[in-house]
């Protein structure tokens, strides 16, 4: 697995929250099922900004003592858009990431490249995780929930 290496302008997303208990990758996969349910895709894409039509998932600040994390779901609203009641915001600054393609059905996909990039690439690479947060990008292409799914992991990074 070869990440693309690309660098990328700070930026903001907005969304609904979940805190992440450790080692309950699930509580993701079910978060996003309660979104669909709520009607947040349909929402999403009416604010979103037409100059990042993607959705995000963000992984938040974690908290040391308890290990527990925040994830985030949401979009780039356009300058003086308001976000709906109850989304929260998180600060993305400018950085260097190493962007890496998560394909195959979603609940496989992307836990496994998540694994592949943390445990076995970016411990081998002359890189290390850098201040910021990972991301997911959902494009077009995150459409189809089969082998067709394909989404995109973005890891800050800085040389060793």
């Amino acid at each position: 697995m070869e990440p693309r290496l690309t660098a990328r302008e700070a930026f903001c997303v907005w969304g609904p929250t979940v805190t992440v208990p450790p080692d309950q990758p699930g509580v993701i996969p079910a978060f996003w099922q309660q979104l669909s349910a709520a009607g947040f895709f349909e929402l999403a894409h009416t604010l979103r900004s037409p100059t990042a039509p993607v959705l995000y998932g963000v992984c938040g600040d974690c908290d040391e003592a308890t290990g527990a994390w925040v994830y985030l779901a949401g979009v780039e609203l356009p300058a003086g858009t308001a976000a709906p009641a109850g989304w929260e915001s998180i600060a993305m600054p400018a950085a260097d990431y190493a962007v890496f393609l998560a394909s195959g059905p979603p609940q496989i996909s992307i836990s496994a490249t998540w694994h592949e990039a943390l445990q076995e690439w970016l411990p081998a690479s002359p890189y290390t995780w850098a201040a910021g947060h990972a991301f997911e990008v959902y494009d077009e292409r995150a459409v189809a929930m089969d082998d067709r799914f394909v989404c995109e992991i973005w890891i800050p990074i800085q040389a060793r």
